[in-house]
């Protein structure tokens, strides 16, 4: 029996918002929209297509903010230019830590989800 990854989702308040951050933060691109009466489904990839999507979600009868929990599941990327992305991170002020010691750092979409920013293996 073999498992592959399909997509991780997070629920947003604003689906343009969410999709302009992607699309500049990490260069995510939209693949598909699912519109139903309740909810809708932006489904964005990488540019290499890898079959790994981020699943945006907006519950349409949803207000306020989301509670993100204590512990929050987090968004990981690799990326060839680290200190450009890490320029370019800070430049849109969505840096919320960096971790010298690790060399990563990790940034926070307008929703609050955090992602982590990794240098390619």
């Amino acid at each position: 029996m073999k498992f592959t990854m399909a997509h991780s989702s997070i629920a947003v308040k604003d689906v343009e918002r969410s999709v302009d951050f992607y699309k500049k933060a990490v260069g995510l691109k939209v693949k598909s929209v699912k519109d139903l009466p309740h909810i809708n489904l932006t489904y964005m990839v990488d540019e290499e297509e890898s079959g790994y999507e981020l699943e945006i979600t907006l519950k349409k009868d949803h207000e306020g903010n989301y509670n993100l929990g204590e512990n929050p599941v987090h968004l990981a990327f690799w990326v060839d230019d680290y200190k450009g992305a890490l320029a370019m991170h800070q430049e849109m002020g969505c840096v919320l830590r960096v971790v010298e010691p690790a060399g990563i750092h990790f940034i926070q979409d307008p929703d609050g989800y955090v992602t982590e920013i990794m240098p390619n293996p």
